[in-house]
């Protein structure tokens, strides 16, 4: 049984409890009646189970302050929450650094790079706790409460995925790096009750928690090695195999703004993968609806340009890329160019 080190940490997963359960309409009447009553006890029927293991992926950044920041919260409780670090084969530059907080974690370095879904997979083989929480490496954490936060949203409802968000810093970044934040504020970005709307449409793997045997049901797809779109499958995947995906307020900040020309090469890969996805799935219809590209362009099909596009895209391009590693085009020019990108690749279903 978990329990809370002092009457302040209780007090802490009391409010915490009730604002959780209140935003998100979570229908646990026991729960919700031993809070509103004042009755959570360090001997009550209602506590934190050892259930999370917070897994990080680790690449080419340094993670030493989201592994700090982890730990002090996770030695606030009594709960046992493993953190657990798989290095990517990074460079040694990297690897020195995570070393040094490895005394603070479970840390497995990989003697070749696997790629990004394989190596989500791969965390499964080293905890057996019923829930793992994912983060990038290159996330902030920016609240005390932030495992607490998901503690009480899994005692809660026992969701079989949970997602927090995702938010960017308000300091505008040098022109280099803006078409990222840029982005990132605008698409990614997104309040809790937005999210909420379209909830497997809105996954967003950077920041989420799976129940176990769900991970173990659906996998990250090994196919896709490189950059994006991963959540837009795993979540069309669970929405098929009848998972709802429970959104709250728990975003992480993105704090790895790349420079315009790498972010617009790792869109290019990603408008690939997306391409690949459509290839992939049994029944692509899902994926049309959920996902606003994929509906542009089957207008286009509608409309048999489709081929006047791509012509009109093969010239133009160098001079939108231009604009865009500048950093100051709007993003109604990104959207056009990412559809430039998906009608070049033939999607043929």
């Amino acid at each position: 049984m978990c329990a809370y080190r002092s009457a302040a940490n209780r007090l802490h997963f009391a409010l915490s409890s009730a604002n959780l359960l209140s935003e998100q309409r979570f229908t646990t009447p026991s729960l919700c009646d031993s809070i509103a009553k004042g009755g959570f006890s360090l001997t009550g029927s209602y506590y934190l189970c050892d259930m999370l293991a917070i897994c990080i992926p680790v690449y080419n950044f340094d993670v030493r302050p989201l592994v700090r920041t982890l730990h002090e919260q996770i030695e606030s409780l009594t709960a046992e929450v493993e953190l657990i670090l798989i290095d990517d084969h990074s460079t040694p530059h990297y690897r020195a650094l995570t070393q040094e907080v490895s005394h603070l974690a479970q840390y497995h370095p990989l003697p070749e790079n696997i790629g990004r879904s394989r190596i989500r997979n791969l965390f499964l083989e080293y905890t057996e706790q019923p829930y793992l929480l994912f983060l990038d490496c290159d996330s902030g954490v920016l609240y005390d409460g932030f495992v607490l936060r998901y503690l009480t949203a899994i005692t809660a409802r026992r969701p079989p995925v949970i997602c927090g968000g995702t938010t960017y810093t308000r300091a505008r970044p040098p022109r280099e790096r803006l078409l990222r934040w840029r982005y990132g504020h605008a698409r990614e970005s997104i309040p809790v009750h937005v999210r909420q709307l379209r909830p497997n449409a809105s996954l967003m793997t950077n920041n989420f928690a799976i129940a176990r045997e769900v991970l173990q049901e659906i996998p990250f797809e090994e196919e896709l090695q490189h950059y994006g779109h991963e959540d837009t499958l795993l979540g069309y995947r669970l929405q098929t195999h009848g998972h709802l995906i429970y959104h709250i307020s728990n975003p992480v900040q993105h704090d790895d703004l790349e420079l315009n020309e790498a972010f617009l090469r790792k869109t290019e890969i990603a408008v690939g993968n997306l391409h690949k996805i459509v290839e992939l799935v049994e029944s692509p219809e899902r994926l049309y609806e959920d996902i606003k590209l994929l509906r542009a362009y089957r207008l286009l099909r509608q409309l048999r340009v489709v081929g006047l596009v791509r012509m009109g895209f093969k010239l133009t391009r160098p001079a939108l890329r231009a604009w865009l590693v500048r950093g100051t085009a709007p993003l109604w020019i990104m959207d056009g160019y990412k559809l430039g990108l998906l009608v070049s690749e033939e999607i043929r279903r």
